[in-house]
């Protein structure tokens, strides 16, 4: 009788190699999660060194960069809605923007009569106040040294005549060193100058340019200062 051929016999893995195997597997994936981890902490890393360069140190508000940033993009915005016809507009498009330019009257006299320290304590309670007296949508800011910007989002003339005027008024009653800033120094004029621009204005063509809106904010701000003295 003719023999069959015996039949195929897969080869079985020595057991020491599947565990070893396993064993590599799991530190692969641990070590994956491993950067995985990393990875994440980095990237928030570098979220917050990038809100650092836009946050001025001192008021923890936006500086002049952070500033700048949110006005080319806030004028970009509206420039590219102004181009879609009025019956194609959705909500969410921007009517208009308004610039305010304000500056602290005579800051000079706080730091040469009561110290830096109160100089410091004055700008943190003004951009405080500032925040506080402006919706979460509208962009405030310190520009440099005692000159704050703010942009106020969908705010017509009225409006924002109105805001200005009641950011000077809170700002008298801003506390430091126990007294009120209107009590500070009897002989001299201390307040809140402000200026404003619109990128919608009458006697005009509508200006999407950021910084020829904050140039227009400061020459209004400067010609209020003159009035004030």
């Amino acid at each position: 009788m003719e023999e069959k051929p015996p039949g195929l016999n897969v080869p079985q893995a020595p057991a020491s190699l599947e565990g070893s195997s396993k064993r590599e597997t799991a530190r692969l994936e641990a070590r994956i999660l491993e950067l995985e981890k990393a990875l994440e902490a980095k990237e928030k890393e570098i979220a917050k060194m990038k809100e650092l360069v836009v946050i001025d140190d001192l008021t923890q508000i936006r500086n002049r960069r952070g500033f700048s940033a949110e006005a080319e993009r806030l004028t970009q915005k509206m420039a590219e809605d102004a181009k879609i016809p009025v019956e194609r507009r959705r909500n969410g498009k921007l009517e208009n923007l308004t610039f305010l330019f304000l500056d602290l009257d005579d800051f000079k006299q706080v730091n040469d009569r009561l110290g830096h320290a109160a100089g410091d304590e004055l700008l943190k309670k003004c951009a405080q106040m500032l925040s506080e007296n402006t919706r979460d949508l509208d962009v405030v800011a310190r520009i440099s040294g005692d000159e704050f910007g703010i942009i106020l989002i969908d705010a017509e003339t009225e409006t924002a005549t109105d805001v200005a005027a009641k950011l000077q008024e809170q700002f008298l009653e801003i506390e430091i060193m126990g007294k009120r800033v209107k009590e500070l120094f009897p002989d001299v004029k201390t307040g809140l100058s402000i200026g404003m621009a619109s990128v919608k204005e009458e006697g005009r063509e509508n200006v999407f340019n950021p910084d020829q809106l904050m140039n227009l904010a400061d020459r209004a701000m400067y010609q209020t200062k003159k009035a004030r003295k």
